[in-house]
């Protein structure tokens, strides 16, 4: 089952270089349903992949609160973690490992015995049928993001993180990959928390908010 998210009045600053303090995100408050699709939009250097890593739980959190709940059962931190997928804009694939191989990997760590079987079935959900055995260095960025997109959802997460998912990609081959990576979270009843500078890509998910001077607010 999907998880629900509430934040609560979350902060987080950093330190620059002259010892003063920025603040990042500032009594930032945000609620997402179970299985809702949502993307954060706003400027570069606003913080939006700061907000993503402090909701996905890998960068601790300064104040405030962020809950993941599964029905009425919060969830820890490394709770979390074993319930999410990622999907960054810099793929992070084994350049070692074909295809069908960087996406079993997750699998086949948890002990599943049928990695190579789910691989396969979400490598040809994202129509990569023909690539299974080609090394990922062999495969456009199209199709290396494609590849990283499956090997997220093929432990089927609970909640799905994408962090500029489409910033290395054309035009064309972003919108094809966007329409799979939200078909195969639909499919899955997957919640996903989408960063992006893309305010097409932004109106496809249920909401969109823009993040400015450290607070979110609901895009019209």
């Amino acid at each position: 089952m999907a998880l629900s998210l509430e934040v609560s009045d979350l902060n987080h600053s950093i330190k620059l270089h002259n010892g003063t303090q920025l603040a990042l995100i500032e009594a930032l408050s945000l609620h997402i349903e179970a299985g809702e699709h949502i993307a954060i939009v706003g400027a570069s250097g606003c913080g939006k992949s700061t907000l993503l890593s402090l909701l996905a739980g890998l960068t601790p959190v300064q104040s405030g609160q962020v809950t993941y709940r599964a029905k009425s059962q919060a969830l820890n931190s490394s709770e979390i973690l074993a319930h999410s997928g990622f999907v960054f804009q810099q793929f992070h694939l084994l350049p070692e490992l074909n295809a069908l191989e960087n996406v079993a990997l997750p699998l086949q760590l948890r002990g599943h015995r049928d990695a190579a079987q789910q691989a396969t079935h979400w490598l040809t959900q994202m129509g990569l049928e023909q690539r299974l055995t080609h090394n990922v260095t062999q495969l456009s960025g199209g199709e290396q993001q494609r590849v990283a997109i499956a090997r997220a959802l093929c432990v089927r997460p609970q909640v799905l993180f994408a962090d500029e998912p489409t910033g290395n990609l054309d035009e064309t081959t972003a919108e094809h990959v966007i329409d799979l990576m939200l078909s195969g979270a639909r499919q899955s009843g997957t919640s996903l928390l989408l960063v992006t500078h893309d305010m097409a890509l932004a109106k496809r998910v249920d909401k969109a908010f823009r993040l400015s001077h450290g607070r979110l607010m609901l895009c019209q």
